[in-house]
């Protein structure tokens, strides 16, 4: 009779371990292919995973830290590095890695939803324009990445597929540049003027921008004429108010910004973009200030030029005393204080804590 109840009772929990294992099979989502992205929100969940890549690192990435001001805007007559003119930077492959990194993401990614939104159902989709909209998003996305790089290493590896090779050789930048307009036009094509409830997602403003800067570096001025018309004629135009509530949080909507990269938070740990950190020196305001203006720039200036609302030399109103006596940033750092990302500058983000602005 043990014995019978023993087999029994093994018999149980051979049937309870069956249906636990049936019943707790799940679909990993995180398995990208055909056969789990059936919907319209796996479609948007690929993309949208396009653009957070210009959130890596943790708010310290190529966009959202030094990454984009140290490799093309500091160089120029325009900018300024810390401590150091152009003559005199070091350059290290950390520089140049940053880029390299995140746009190969970026291209690794938009290729896959190409791809698998591509291969979807067009009835997976409620609304049927919505499917080629989002690929024209993650065309446009690898269109701006390939920009990016081709701006600053010339020839590079052009990928255009989900199973690219281990060590891709080096593609002639004519290749390159043909690829960029390609999903350009075809980004154009398909994306609607405005996202009036998604701001930051691409436009067709935005791509014919690009489209715009590509022909002006290949020098084929008419056709890049052609697409800047397009994007004036388009709902954007030049914001009205003072120039330095354009850089306000509450602005960052307004129609004057064509694509922007949005980032938010709440404290100096969460914050997705440590971009402000930059420009805002510790003493004077909250940050490390590693770029600036030149002097030179500044003392060229029209007394009465606007952007003079947002570039600082006068010292007085530092928070710390020994800045303050320095009287002006350049007797301090040699340049002015740019101050359009400054903390001083914020009017919405955590009203309560300066720190909350430090992150955003």
């Amino acid at each position: 009779m043990k014995k019978v109840t023993l087999l029994i009772l093994i018999a149980i929990i051979q049937l309870s371990f069956t249906a636990c294992n049936s019943d707790l099979t799940e679909e990993l989502k995180g398995d990208l292919s055909k056969s789990t992205l059936v919907g319209e929100k796996d479609a948007f969940a690929l993309v949208d995973g396009c653009y957070a890549t210009f959130m890596m690192d943790g708010g310290y990435g190529f966009f959202t830290y030094k990454g984009y001001m140290r490799l093309f805007e500091a160089p120029t007559d325009g900018g300024l590095i810390k401590d150091s003119g152009i003559d005199k930077f070091k350059w290290g492959e950390n520089i140049g890695l940053d880029l390299w990194e995140t746009a190969y993401t970026i291209v690794q990614r938009t290729n896959t939803a190409i791809q698998l939104i591509g291969d979807m159902e067009d009835g997976a989709f409620e609304d049927p324009t919505v499917k080629n909209r989002l690929i024209g998003e993650a065309k446009f996305l690898r269109a701006f990445a390939y920009s990016l790089l081709t701006s600053a290493f010339g020839d590079v590896p052009l990928i255009t597929s989900t199973e690219p090779e281990a060590l891709p050789a080096r593609t002639p930048l004519a290749e390159v540049v043909a690829q960029i307009m390609l999903d350009l036009t075809d980004a154009v094509s398909v994306l609607p003027e405005t996202h009036p409830t998604e701001i930051g997602r691409a436009t067709k403003g935005a791509a014919n921008t690009l489209l715009a800067k590509m022909y002006m570096r290949e020098a084929d001025w008419s056709k890049a004429k052609s697409a800047i018309d397009a994007v004036i004629g388009g709902p954007f135009d030049l914001y009205q108010g003072p120039y330095r509530d354009l850089w306000l949080e509450s602005s960052r909507k307004d129609n004057e910004f064509i694509f922007s990269i949005m980032s938010q938070g709440e404290d100096y740990s969460n914050g997705s973009s440590h971009h402000i950190k930059a420009f805002s020196p510790w003493g004077y305001d909250l940050g490390w200030s590693d770029f600036g203006v030149p002097k030179e720039i500044f003392y060229a200036m029209d007394a009465n030029d606007a952007r003079k609302d947002v570039i600082v030399n006068d010292l007085s109103g530092a928070y710390y005393g020994y800045v303050a006596a320095h009287g002006t940033a350049v007797a301090w750092l040699g340049y002015v204080i740019l101050q359009k990302f400054s903390g001083n500058n914020r009017d919405v983000t955590a009203p309560n804590s300066a720190w909350g602005n430090y992150g955003s």
